[in-house]
């Protein structure tokens, strides 16, 4: 088996990942579906020889002290790309993914991101969350925030990531790349250490423990800009999560923090349009005056009322799949897949489509 021609085919074929599993024939996942790479079956031996060539030693070390978690890394594998590799054992033997990482960094017009995550990623302090569930193009998204502050900014910026995937080049500003468990010990540690580096913006891959969470509340709310991918379903899910990280005696402090300190949370889901591709579905929490007030009174379901609004260009997710709806890009089926709320969506598709038909009519009921 040419293990990277199969991934360079992969990539040509637009794949987002390509599986390698012990005893079964390669599969590539394309347009969100698993396809099947004709051909025999992967040899174990030959997945375990591929494997140690291109996976960092901690990986393989990770996979043979325990076995029952795995191990996650970054590689970049001759002609066919950077790939994030997540190797695990199975009844079967052993599996590797191979995530494609693009080879540039997409702009957020690239990505078909409103305009106002811009405005939201401009802002010079303050906490940036980048939210939603596994696969929803977090990395992606961040990654496009962090190349906007490179090219727009005099300042120092730090990530640190698990792994490192994207690899940013200095623009108008300097770029220090960071991994846990290569370079710091956890995402708290390698916070608390770029917070040395006389930084100016810190880069979380994964805001994913109360100690980590507290420290970039502190971060944020002392005048740093910090962005942070973390998993949630929406806006209002992650900022409850968030908060229930902290344990009850820091919670208030931290509830004080996040008021204070929060500019802006963009949550993500993948729509698949109706011609094959992919579109994010986007909603956009921007702070203020009465983010500020519902977050410090306890009452975070009244900030859906703030997106619907779209001051700012704040928006429901629910909304923005209706307008990918409307636009002929998604079908019924997605949108009502993806809906928060899907028999609000539904009432509110059978209310436009019976005014678009009552458009399509004159008073004596001919067509017009």
């Amino acid at each position: 088996m040419n293990f990277e021609q199969l991934l360079k085919f992969g990539v040509d074929q637009g794949a987002s990942a390509v599986h390698l599993q012990a005893e079964s024939s390669p599969q590539l996942r394309i347009g969100g579906k698993i396809r099947n790479v004709e051909g025999s079956p992967l040899k174990a031996d030959e997945l375990r020889v591929f494997l140690e060539s291109i996976a960092p030693k901690r990986a393989l070390a990770d996979l043979e002290k325990c076995p029952a978690i795995g191990s996650v890394f970054a590689t970049t594998i001759g002609s066919a790309g950077r790939f994030r590799g997540t190797v695990y054992r199975f009844a079967g033997g052993l599996g590797l993914v191979l995530k494609v990482i693009p080879p540039t960094i997409r702009t957020v017009e690239e990505l078909n991101l409103p305009p106002a995550v811009k405005q939201v990623a401009a802002a010079s302090r303050g906490l940036i969350l980048v939210v939603g569930p596994a696969s929803s193009g977090k990395t992606t998204t961040l990654a496009a925030l962090v190349d906007l502050v490179n090219a727009s900014t005099y300042q120092k910026i730090t990530t640190v990531e698990s792994p490192v995937e994207y690899l940013f080049t200095n623009k108008k500003s300097l770029i220090t790349q960071t991994e846990v468990r290569l370079h710091s010990a956890s995402f708290d540690q390698g916070l608390e250490l770029a917070l040395l580096q006389d930084v100016d913006v810190v880069v979380l891959g994964d805001l994913c423990d109360a100690a980590t969470a507290r420290r970039a509340l502190a971060a944020a709310e002392s005048g740093k800009k910090v962005m942070a991918a973390m998993m949630g379903l929406d806006a209002i899910q992650a900022l409850g999560r968030l908060i229930g990280m902290i344990g009850p005696v820091d919670r208030e402090t931290a509830v004080a923090q996040l008021a204070a300190a929060l500019e802006g949370v963009i949550a993500l889901r993948l729509a698949n349009t109706k011609d094959g591709k992919i579109l994010p579905a986007v909603e956009i929490l921007r702070g203020g005056v009465n983010t500020t007030r519902s977050v410090l009174e306890n009452r975070l379901k009244d900030l859906s009322f703030l997106m619907e609004g779209r001051q700012g260009g704040m928006q429901t997710l629910d909304q923005h799949l209706i307008e990918l709806y409307q636009a002929g890009a998604i079908s019924g089926t997605e949108t009502m897949r993806l809906a928060s709320n899907p028999e609000n969506v539904a009432v509110e598709l059978r209310t436009k489509s019976q005014a678009s038909a009552r458009t399509r009519h004159d008073p004596e009921g001919d067509l017009v």
